[in-house]
């Protein structure tokens, strides 16, 4: 079985990625949240509003389930400039992350799977798990000429 789950509202999460790598750290950053609504920007329904606050660098890091479960992908967090701008107000703690069944359909239609994974599920109250850190790396993309 995939540990993948389907996000509900209100349900609590955890983003994993490296905000700002280099520039504050290079350290795995951890932040949590909940989900504040089942569509994304636009109403979006390939994703969810999540309230963990999330920074370039935390983009294509998973957001997890309290058990351990992926039930998204990180892909953005608002514009509070623009928002502001656009409202008199300024937003806070509004991100978005892809949902696993859009992920998961992404990858079979790539031709791609996810590994099997036969592990139980994690006990986020003890910190996250050592392998679970060990498999969230930084990607780099550098634009070629």
């Amino acid at each position: 079985m995939h540990q993948t789950g389907n996000a509900r509202l209100g349900q609590r999460v955890i983003a994993l990625g490296y905000p700002f790598y280099g520039t504050i750290t290079t350290a795995l950053n951890s932040t949590g949240g909940n989900i504040s609504a089942m569509v994304g920007l636009g109403d979006d329904p390939r994703q969810v509003t999540v309230t963990a606050p999330v920074h370039p660098g935390n983009s294509g890091g998973p957001l997890l389930a309290l058990d351990g479960t992926v039930i998204g992908v990180v892909i953005a967090t608002l514009d509070k400039i623009a928002v502001a701008e656009a409202t008199g107000s300024l937003p806070e703690n509004t991100s978005y992350a892809v949902t696993a069944t859009e992920l998961l359909e992404f990858l079979e239609a790539e031709g791609t799977s996810l590994p099997r994974q036969d592990a139980g599920p994690a006990d986020f109250d003890a910190g996250i798990p050592d392998d679970m850190q060990q498999a969230v790396v930084p990607v780099f993309c550098y634009g070629g000429s």
